[in-house]
């Protein structure tokens, strides 16, 4: 536990020896993080205020990896913070918004190896929706429109709500898909998050498991698209209508108990 303040920084506990197990939370005049655990990839607690308008880069990444994300609303109308799960979020108009990595910070959205698909890694994001269509939350694709290049998403499925992830390897352009069967577009507030842990992904909403299978897209993931936020990669395939708060990604298998915490 570290606190920062105008003196310094002090540190009143500290794990060491296992940083790989730890996490931290951040606690700032501008924000409240969700907590981080293990290798964390990034973290957005996606905190402002008023409109945002296309091109907007510097969307924080508040975890040590720093994969700042810019904005795109095509339209310029919709997207806009919000009141979030805790402090802001940012409201997604279901037409032509998301977020994507831009690690040159040109308002090009670009790819960021950071954030590619690992053996063991977990993401999700607190959601509110009320749109029971095909809509993505977190998306990476490996080439946007090629069948045989890789892809990880959590979405909502076509017509159902249902909380869906979508996983496919680089060898024969099979996706995989696994759904929970529970409509969560109630438009209450909801954290949504997928795990895969070696061969086995799950789902949990709201600290639950709701599905899990047997991953059968085990073979290599090489991604060279951007990290979306809101959409599936940038061609305006199911756009998020809704809100979205904290999404999250980390290079570990989040635990129930993690998750609960």
């Amino acid at each position: 536990v570290y606190v920062g303040s105008s003196p310094g920084l002090s540190v009143l506990q500290e794990k060491q020896g296992d940083e790989s197990n730890g996490s931290v939370k951040y606690y700032t005049k501008d924000f409240i993080s969700e907590e981080m655990t293990g290798d964390i990839r990034g973290m957005w607690p996606l905190y402002g205020s008023g409109s945002i308008a296309d091109g907007t880069t510097n969307v924080d990444d508040v975890s040590v990896k720093s994969s700042e994300l810019t904005a795109k609303n095509a339209n310029g109308t919709g997207m806009a913070y919000a009141t979030g799960v805790r402090g802001t979020a940012i409201t997604f108009d279901g037409t032509d918004d998301y977020l994507c990595t831009d690690t040159n910070d040109d308002d090009t959205c670009d790819a960021d190896a950071d954030l590619d698909m690992a053996t063991n890694m977990s993401f999700g994001a607190w959601i509110k929706s009320s749109s029971a269509t095909r809509q993505a939350i977190i998306s990476r694709y490996g080439g946007e429109g090629a069948l045989t290049n890789a892809w990880y998403s959590i979405e909502f499925d076509v017509t159902t709500g249902y909380a869906s992830i979508q996983m496919r390897d680089d060898t024969d352009g099979t996706t995989q898909t696994l759904s929970d069967a529970i409509d969560h577009t109630d438009n209450n507030w909801h954290q949504v998050i997928a795990v895969r842990e070696g061969t086995t992904i799950r789902i949990y909403v709201d600290g639950t498991q709701t599905a899990t299978t047997t991953l059968t897209e085990t073979g290599t993931y090489t991604f060279d698209d951007p990290f979306i936020i809101g959409m599936v990669g940038t061609a305006n395939t199911a756009p998020f209508s809704g809100t979205i708060d904290e999404p999250f990604v980390t290079a570990e298998a989040l635990t129930p108990s993690q998750i609960k915490h």
